[in-house]
């Protein structure tokens, strides 16, 4: 393709492109559009913004959902922390949902029918994530709090300075959370002071927090810490490997309970 290519044309093509492919990295679209890495991050923060794809660990991922109505652009493993993740919310809840991919994949699964209730018994959701607004954006029997504040660009949430005031007021039956590192030592931690505050909000309110953990994140320390182990009520985490099962035994001895998806 040309790097004359328009930029609406090429916003399209993306699009497009992740919604065959369900994801790809910045490194694929670059070498699949002729244009810079710099360039294509250009492009899907201004998709981000438009609810269309969503950024997580230097890929995209579509959140637009096919015609057949069935999630897309998640990997097997997140779609399972997702689908474990709604198991755990029942009619009437209130839920928190940060913009981590996990709580992104539990969105997508409550909105394609995993677990459907009647609008009687409404699940509220709040958040401050544009990519889960956009994936409950229809959802039956799924009301949608969104909390405003200043963007935060590489997470596509917003936070400070109005938005932990507003989490401050806000109780939950349930908070979904998602991190850059844990382990035994260092806890629970990300890379942004925003996004640690506003997480932080969210616990002190939860009746019960739920820690969602790709395998990438087991035995990393991100530089921000967000709670210690005590903060955290479940671990769902994807399976992982042998040096990641040790560590989550370990946390389990001592720490939350842990449960393990696949």
């Amino acid at each position: 393709m040309s790097e004359a290519l328009p930029l609406v044309e090429r916003h399209e093509r993306i699009v497009a492109y992740l919604a065959g492919h369900g994801s790809a990295t910045v490194e694929e679209l670059s070498a699949a559009f002729a244009v810079s890495a710099v360039t294509i991050r250009s492009d899907l923060r201004s998709l981000q913004r438009q609810l269309r794809v969503r950024r997580a660990r230097g890929h995209a991922i579509a959140i637009e959902p096919p015609s057949g109505g069935a999630p897309r652009g998640a990997d097997d493993g997140l779609r399972a922390l997702g689908e474990a993740g709604a198991q755990l919310v029942t009619p009437g809840d209130v839920v928190h949902l940060d913009a981590s991919p996990g709580a992104v994949a539990v969105a997508e699964s409550l909105a394609h029918g995993r677990t459907p209730w009647g609008d009687d018994a409404a699940v509220t959701v709040c958040t401050n994530a544009l990519a889960v607004v956009a994936a409950l954006r229809g959802a039956a029997g799924v009301r949608v709090v969104a909390v405003g504040g200043t963007l935060h660009e590489s997470s596509g949430a917003f936070v400070e300075p109005l938005l932990g005031h507003a989490f401050g007021y806000l109780t939950a039956d349930l908070a979904f959370f998602g991190c850059e590192g844990l382990d035994p030592d260092g806890g629970v931690t990300t890379g942004h002071h925003a996004v640690a505050d506003v997480t932080r909000r969210s616990l002190a309110n939860a009746r019960r927090r739920v820690l969602l953990a790709p395998a990438d994140v087991l035995g990393h320390r991100a530089a921000v810490p967000v709670c210690d182990l005590r903060g955290v009520d479940l671990i769902l985490a994807v399976a992982p490997g042998p040096a990641g099962a040790a560590l989550l035994t370990e946390i389990a001895r001592t720490g939350p309970a842990v449960r393990t998806v696949r």
